[in-house]
């Protein structure tokens, strides 16, 4: 059975209370207890949250209510992930991110980013289906949620090429609300919902850190790549593939510099990994499944493993010993 987060539903809550509409009476007629969303490991059947939308379009008279509610999301509250992404380098990075932990949202959605060219990019929404159609509000909502999120990373501007729907053409005045939230062109009766957007390359950040490595280090490249490190672990990135060719270089090639100044990648991304989770866990009131992505781990229990080669103990014995500590 396909599900949707607590999260996504407490979201379309504020929204509707926003709006005005009786978000307690919609829920429950939806079979969905108003009172669970405050628990967030809970998740709901998607065929409630498809008859919720059903329900809101009809208190509301909001053909646009998807929208509405994509675009009142709360980034940072986004299980597991939320300040990771506000972390990302650009708004395709943060898709991408977002892409990797979909289901920590629901498994209701299959969010593809495909590469049509080396300049633009194709974030395409496929949804799925269980028992019954989905609403197009989903769709909607989810599209409407990528734009902000963009807009995050990249600033207020940056605005996709073109948005395809499958959904009719809608009278004028719902096709200029669409156009004044995705500041594009809108094209109707499509085949899919999808997002065209420009690809960003941010090389200002690297060039940036290769003036600091330069001149605050006697092993520039090894500084520079521990920086580029911190930057990009929320995003998974660890790759040293990736790292060489931001650098415009060979894999062999960054290997051999580094080597020549006594580093090794692989010992970096360890060294960079043990003293940001260490920090995470003193400073932080982070869950230490957030700390864990934040340090480059897709799985809890990859970074379970490394912090206790680490520091043999626990990231919970670890904190609760440093917080004993502070007292």
């Amino acid at each position: 059975m396909l599900t949707t987060s607590s999260w996504w539903l407490k979201n379309m809550a504020e929204t509707f209370l926003w709006l005005g509409l009786p978000a307690r009476d919609l829920f429950e007629q939806a079979n969905i207890p108003f009172r669970t969303l405050e628990n967030a490991s809970n998740r709901y059947p998607q065929d409630n949250v498809t008859q919720l939308w059903k329900l809101a379009e009809q208190a509301s008279k909001d053909v646009s209510i998807g929208l509405k509610a994509g675009n009142n999301l709360s980034i940072s509250t986004i299980p597991v992930v939320g300040f990771a992404l506000l972390e990302c380098q650009n708004a395709e990075a943060a898709m991408e991110l977002l892409i990797r932990y979909q289901k920590a949202i629901g498994d209701t959605s299959s969010v593809k980013l495909l590469a049509s060219s080396s300049s633009q990019a194709q974030l395409l929404f496929e949804l799925n289906a269980d028992g019954r159609p989905l609403s197009r509000h989903s769709y909607e909502a989810a599209m409407a949620f990528s734009i902000k999120l963009a807009r995050t990373i990249s600033g207020h501007e940056w605005a996709p090429l073109q948005v395809q729907l499958m959904s009719a053409q809608p009278d004028e005045q719902t096709a200029q609300l669409h156009r004044t939230i995705f500041h594009c062109d809108v094209l109707y009766n499509q085949s899919n919902y999808s997002l065209m957007f420009t690809r960003e390359i941010n090389t200002r950040q690297t060039r940036a850190y290769l003036h600091q490595a330069q001149n605050s280090d006697h092993r520039p490249l090894t500084r520079l790549i521990q920086l580029m490190l911190e930057e990009s672990l929320p995003s998974g990135e660890v790759k040293r593939e990736f790292f060489a060719k931001r650098l415009h270089i060979s894999e062999k090639t960054l290997q051999r510099k580094l080597q020549g100044e006594g580093s090794c990648f692989t010992d970096l991304v360890d060294e960079v990994r043990k003293a940001r989770s260490a920090a995470l866990l003193t400073a932080s009131h982070l869950s230490i499944t957030e700390i864990a992505f934040l340090c480059g781990f897709s799985e809890l229990s990859a970074f379970h493993h490394a912090f206790k080669r680490w520091f043999q103990q626990t990231p919970g014995q670890y904190r609760q010993q440093n917080a004993n500590r502070a007292d």
